[in-house]
C-alpha cells in the first residue's frame, strides 16, 4: 500500500523516555542503533530545554526519539479498510459470527470448513481471529483455546494546556505512566498494579465504554502531575475506559492454532495494537500464505504456551496481572515471574527445595536454576503485589534473591554458579531434565529420519548419548538448541 495512504493519520512529534538508570539509558540507545532508530541521551537540562513544562528534578537523564509519533486509530483503520476494498477485499459490518464449522480430514486432522454468521454461512478453509477481548469466545466456537484475559484499560484527555503544542510524548517508566500529545491537550494513561478484570465479557458491548474508576486511575494522575506539574491546575475534558485483552507475557497471540488447522490468531495485543499491528499483520499474511512467517516470530507464536498452563485460569489470570503491572518495569536478564508458580513439579522438587534450590519457571515447570548456600527459598503463592486485598509477603526470601539479581552485569550469585559449573567439569553431577520435551521417533526408518533431522551422527552403539543442534529456520523453529538422545 502506498505510504501516502497513511500520512494523514501519522504525526511525528517525537518522544521522551524518562529512564531510572544510566545503564538502561545506554542499553536502549544501543538497541535503537541496531534497529536504525535515531535516538539521543539527554541530560536533565537538555530535556528541560526541549520540554519546558516537564519536571526534570528527579531524573538522571532521558532518551529522546525525534521520529517517534502518534497515529489516529480511527483514521488509520478507515484508511486501511478503504485501501483493502480498493484492492478487492469485502468489508461487512454489523455481521456477528455465530459459529465456526470444523471438519475432520482423512488423516484425522481438524480443519476450518466455514464461518457461520447471522446473515449466512461463508465456506472457507482459513479464519483469522482478531476479535480482541472476544477472541476467547470466538476460539471456543472452533474448539480452540485462546489464552488471554479482559481488563478495563483507561486514559483521560485534559483541557487545553498553553505551551503544550508540538511537545514530545512522554513515557515515565518509574511512574508507569504515559503522556501523549493530543492537539493542544494531553492524554494520560498507564499501567496500574490493581487493574479491573472484566469478569463476564458481553457479546453486546461492541464500541462500548465503562465508567472510569477514579480510585484506580488516580495513581496515574499523581505520576503525571509529578512529571508535568501544570496538570495539577488543568481540568479533565473527557475519559475513555474500554475493554482490552492482555496475555500472560504481555505479547500478542499469533499464528496457527494447534487444535484446528486453518484457524489463525492475531489478537491479545495488550493495548499495543496500533504500534505492533502493521508489522504483525504483514508477518501474519505471509504466515497464512506460505505456512511460516518471514521473521522469527516464536515470541508471539500461540504455540509458545504449553496447553497445561494456557488452559489454567489461575495461571493465566496471575501471569497476565503481573505482566500488566510490570509493563513499564526495566526488564532484567535474570528475572523470574512470581505469578503462576508451582503449577508443574517433578518428583524431586521437594528434595531439591530443601537443599536450597532456587527454581526457575519454564512452561509451568519449576526447574532447578542454582542452589542458595544460605538454605531454602520457597516460591510462595502470588500476592498480586498487595492488590485486591491480598497481604504482601514479608521477608520473602525468593523475591529478595531475585531483587539482588536485578542487574545487567554478572549477578551476585555468579560465584555460586561458577562453583557448580566447575563441579560438573571436574567431578560428577546429575541433571534433572524432567521439564525438557521428549520426542520419540519410532518405526523402521527412525534412525534415517534422525540422521536427516539432526546435525550429529546418531549411528552409534546402544547405550550412548548423542548431542545435536536443530536448524533455526522460519520453517523449522525450535526454542532449544541442545538435546540428548538415548539409544
Amino acid at each position: 500500500m502506498p505510504q501516502d495512504c497513511l500520512r494523514p493519520t501519522l504525526k511525528h512529534n517525537s518522544s521522551i523516555l524518562s529512564i531510572p538508570t544510566c545503564l538502561f539509558l545506554s542499553l536502549l540507545l544501543q538497541l535503537g542503533k541496531v534497529y536504525g532508530i535515531e535516538s539521543y541521551v539527554l541530560s536533565p537540562g537538555e530535556t528541560k530545554s526541549l520540554y519546558p513544562l516537564m519536571n526534570v528534578d528527579d531524573l538522571y537523564g532521558t532518551l529522546y526519539v525525534p521520529k517517534d509519533g502518534t497515529m489516529d486509530p480511527a483514521g488509520t483503520c478507515t484508511t486501511l479498510a478503504r485501501a483493502a476494498m480498493a484492492r478487492g477485499a469485502l468489508v461487512i459490518e454489523n455481521c456477528p459470527v455465530t459459529g465456526v464449522e470444523v471438519r475432520t480430514d482423512d488423516l484425522g486432522i481438524q480443519r476450518v470448513a466455514a464461518v457461520v454468521t447471522s446473515h449466512g454461512t461463508i465456506q472457507t478453509p482459513c479464519v483469522v481471529n482478531c476479535a480482541g477481548v472476544w477472541a476467547q469466545a470466538l476460539g471456543k466456537m472452533a474448539g480452540v483455546n485462546v489464552p488471554l484475559v479482559a481488563m478495563h484499560h483507561a486514559y483521560v484527555v485534559t483541557e487545553r494546556i498553553e505551551g503544550i503544542q508540538n511537545m514530545p510524548n512522554i513515557r515515565d517508566h518509574d511512574a508507569s505512566v504515559y503522556l501523549r500529545l493530543q492537539g493542544d491537550a494531553l492524554s494520560v494513561g498507564g499501567y496500574e498494579s490493581n487493574p479491573i478484570f472484566w469478569e463476564e465479557v458481553s457479546d453486546h458491548f461492541a464500541f462500548g465504554l465503562f465508567d472510569l474508576d477514579w480510585d484506580v486511575f488516580m495513581q496515574h494522575l499523581e505520576g503525571a502531575v509529578n512529571r508535568v506539574p501544570v496538570l495539577e491546575r488543568t481540568g479533565i475534558k473527557s475519559t475513555v475506559c474500554g475493554p482490552e485483552s492482555f496475555t500472560a507475557d504481555h505479547k500478542p497471540l499469533m499464528g496457527e492454532a494447534l487444535e484446528v488447522r486453518g484457524f489463525f490468531l492475531g489478537c491479545g495485543f495488550n493495548s499495543a495494537g496500533m504500534m505492533l499491528g502493521g508489522g504483525c499483520g504483514k508477518e501474519l499474511a505471509h504466515w497464512i500464505v506460505h505456512g511460516h512467517p518471514e521473521k522469527d516470530m516464536y515470541g508471539y507464536d500461540i504455540r509458545r504456551f504449553h496447553h497445561s498452563v494456557a488452559g489454567n485460569n489461575r495461571w493465566l489470570r496471575e501471569r497476565s496481572h503481573e505482566s500488566y503491572a510490570k509493563n513499564y518495569s526495566v526488564v532484567f536478564p535474570y528475572d523470574e515471574p512470581l505469578a503462576g508458580r508451582n503449577m508443574r513439579k517433578d518428583p524431586l522438587h521437594e528434595e531439591l527445595l530443601q537443599q536450597g534450590c532456587i527454581f526457575q519457571e519454564r512452561h509451568g515447570w519449576e526447574r532447578p536454576g542454582w542452589f542458595n548456600l544460605q538454605g531454602k527459598a520457597q516460591v510462595l503463592d502470588y500476592d498480586y503485589y498487595g492488590a485486591y486485598g491480598h497481604k504482601p509477603h514479608e521477608d520473602y526470601t525468593y523475591n529478595q534473591l531475585l531483587s539482588d539479581e536485578y542487574t545487567f552485569d554478572f549477578p551476585p550469585h555468579h560465584n555460586v554458579i561458577r562453583n557448580e559449573c566447575l563441579t560438573c567439569r571436574n567431578a560428577v553431577a546429575v541433571f534433572n531434565m524432567s521439564y525438557f520435551g521428549k520426542f520419540y521417533l519410532v518405526g523402521p526408518e527412525a534412525r534415517k529420519a534422525a540422521d536427516w533431522l539432526f546435525t550429529a551422527d546418531v549411528s552409534k552403539p546402544p547405550g550412548t548419548i548423542a548431542n545435536w543442534l536443530f536448524s533455526m529456520t522460519p520453517e523449522w523453529q525450535c526454542p532449544f538448541s541442545q538435546c540428548f538422545l538415548l539409544h
